[in-house]
């Protein structure tokens, strides 16, 4: 397995160049069949992490995009400050154009949470009630319990809706549900 070193750092080669290559083209060609319009889309990249992904994405397209990047953090090194920071050259204009943002944070999300297996929305956003109320089972093992509830209240705050969310090993309700991430799925 390749390996490379950043700084101090050492990271071990997840995906090869080759099955990346593949999953580009494959998300290219459903975007490709998916969107319809005239209209060329504004793709918006947040940096650092999804600019070489957009770019590549793009040139997956059959149609003209305008490409716009946008640098948000809330890191400085490996430390959070807790401040998000948005930084851009210029706001393109979005008034009646198709957005597509590009990122990279659901990983880095999940890979803060912990082994997460699989995510799983119950309760009555499954039957498209909007109670206020946002149920989900977290299943893994050696999940981050802390790290999920300062998630939990950040959600909380900028969606203003209570989350809840529980953590298992396994999932063996029989109640309606919907699995929104599965990590055998996600290779």
């Amino acid at each position: 397995m390749k390996s490379v070193k950043l700084g101090e750092h050492k990271f071990q080669e997840y995906l090869s160049a080759e099955v990346i290559a593949n999953k580009v083209a494959a998300l290219g060609a459903k975007i490709n069949n998916d969107y319809t319009s005239d209209d060329p889309p504004i793709v918006i990249a947040l940096l650092n992490g999804a600019f070489i992904f957009a770019a590549d994405l793009c040139r997956q397209f059959d149609f003209e995009c305008q490409l716009q990047l946008l640098r948000v953090s809330s890191y400085k090194g490996m430390e959070s400050t807790g401040k998000v920071k948005i930084d851009h050259d210029a706001e393109p204009d979005m008034n009646n154009r198709h957005v597509i943002i590009v990122e990279d944070i659901v990983d880095t999300v999940l890979e803060r949470m912990g082994a997460v297996q699989e995510i799983i929305l119950v309760g009555d956003y499954v039957h498209g009630h909007d109670s206020g109320k946002i149920e989900i089972f977290l299943i893994g093992e050696q999940l981050n319990m802390d790290y999920i509830a300062q998630l939990e209240e950040k959600i909380e705050e900028l969606i203003k809706r209570k989350i809840s969310f529980y953590l298992a090993t396994k999932f063996l309700s029989t109640q309606p549900h919907i699995v929104l991430f599965n990590e055998k799925e996600k290779r």
